[in-house]
């Protein structure tokens, strides 16, 4: 009788102790998604609060036709463009058509053809600096200085490039044009604006081949 009061004896003080190690199990186990929560809730401020983990422009096509600004870069306040083509080659609206709709921040023409003008109106009171440079993939533009793009631009074959731009008051805000060579080739480009020396603005356009006709 005692060894059969022993031998229960013994199987509950193993159950109580297999208990005691499942719970505390549990609890490591618990721990870790809290502490992983934790470390989420700390990054996300870091995501939704500022640009520290991406680039402070998308250069990858997706954000085509739309101006977009370089994080923290304060010397330029540029508060819309209208970019059209002067050649006729593209169906667009001219520049008296496209001035009822107003100023514009997307949605901005940004496909043309090679051996084309591309007109740029800008509502800036600032003077600026222009660059039109082929994209190249993996580069924080917002980071480039104008030095930079000038050592881009002077490798390029036909290279697009002017200082000291002031739009037009008195020809719809007219910035510059500029001549889509053949020698510049299709794809995706950068139209750079410029002050104080860095990248304020960027549009991205997609240059094509002149259709045969």
């Amino acid at each position: 009788m005692k060894r059969t009061a022993a031998f229960f004896l013994a199987l509950v003080t193993a159950a109580a102790l297999t208990g005691c190690g499942g719970s505390g199990s549990t609890g490591n186990d618990g721990g870790a998604p809290a502490a992983q929560s934790s470390a989420a809730g700390d990054a996300a401020p870091a995501n939704n609060g500022s640009t520290a983990q991406q680039p402070a422009v998308i250069t990858d096509g997706s954000k085509c036709g739309v101006l977009q600004k370089a994080a923290e870069q304060d010397a330029l306040t540029l508060k819309g463009l209208i970019l059209t083509s002067g050649s006729g080659h593209h169906d667009y609206p001219a520049i008296d058509e496209l001035m009822k709709d107003g100023w514009k921040t997307d949605g901005l023409y940004s496909t043309y053809y090679l051996n084309e003008w591309i007109e740029v109106y800008a509502d800036c009171g600032q003077e600026v600096s222009l660059y039109v440079v082929k994209n190249q993939p993996d580069t924080d533009y917002a980071a480039m200085t104008e030095a930079d793009l000038i050592k881009i631009s002077e490798a390029e074959a036909y290279p697009n490039a002017a200082a000291g731009l002031k739009p037009d008051a008195e020809n719809n805000g007219l910035l510059t044009s500029f001549y889509v060579h053949q020698e510049m080739g299709e794809g995706l480009y950068n139209m750079c604006f410029v002050s104080g020396g860095k990248i304020c603005y960027l549009v991205q356009l997609t240059l094509e081949p002149e259709p045969a006709e």
